[in-house]
């Protein structure tokens, strides 16, 4: 499972996001990423993205299951930045549902991409069915930053949630910046190779869930 993305300016790979994906191993394609307009203010932002999801089978098992499976989103923040919720929401549904913290899951990224310092957060979506064909999931990621906060970077990583996370995708480094009153992504910075699996120390990943 990896991230594409269509053009490097307003695209992110989440941060998130994203979410969705199956037991089948569905193509997933990060859309238009930004803050959310208005949502900016002293203590943070919101990040929005879409993310598409391009299933190849309809049904697996022998029972003829339809697709089904968690998506897991981790993102990396500077020091002192944190994560207030996330949420989502799938394109057969009205509501907006909540992902859920997985700090678990956090442990598994490696400890400094793109910059040393910064925390891992990790969400895990509910259980989707996924049927044949391309869906659009919507994601929103409320971003909290310290006082006096002008700019920084951020990575974000998008697969399946599963026991074994030693295959990692590799995560996709952005810049975010204060212009005026108003918080707006920056270019692209890198893309690094994935890196092994290590336990992550402290607090990383124990973020609420937002609902």
């Amino acid at each position: 499972m990896h991230l594409q993305t269509r053009s490097l300016r307003g695209l992110v790979a989440l941060a998130f996001i994203l979410l969705v994906a199956a037991a089948g191993c569905p193509t997933l394609k990060l859309g238009e990423v930004r803050v959310k307009p208005g949502s900016s203010s002293k203590t943070g932002f919101t990040l929005q993205t879409t993310i598409l999801v391009e299933e190849t089978e309809e049904t697996e098992g022998e029972d003829k299951s339809r697709q089904s499976g968690k998506g897991l989103l981790a993102l990396h923040l500077p020091a002192g930045w944190t994560v207030s919720g996330a949420r989502m929401k799938a394109p057969t549904e009205s509501t907006v549902r909540a992902l859920w913290a997985a700090p678990q899951a956090a442990g598994a990224f490696s400890e400094a991409f793109p910059q040393t310092g910064g925390v891992w957060w990790a969400f895990s979506s509910a259980t989707q069915e996924i049927a044949r064909g391309a869906h659009t999931y919507e994601l929103e990621v409320d971003v909290v930053v310290p006082k006096k906060t002008k700019e920084g970077s951020f990575g974000v990583s998008v697969t399946v949630l599963s026991d074994d996370l030693k295959d990692l995708p590799a995560p996709v480094a952005f810049e975010v910046a204060l212009a005026g009153k108003n918080f707006v992504l920056g270019k692209h910075v890198q893309e690094a190779p994935p890196a092994p699996a290590a336990p992550a120390e402290g607090d990383g990943g124990k973020a609420p869930s937002g609902g």
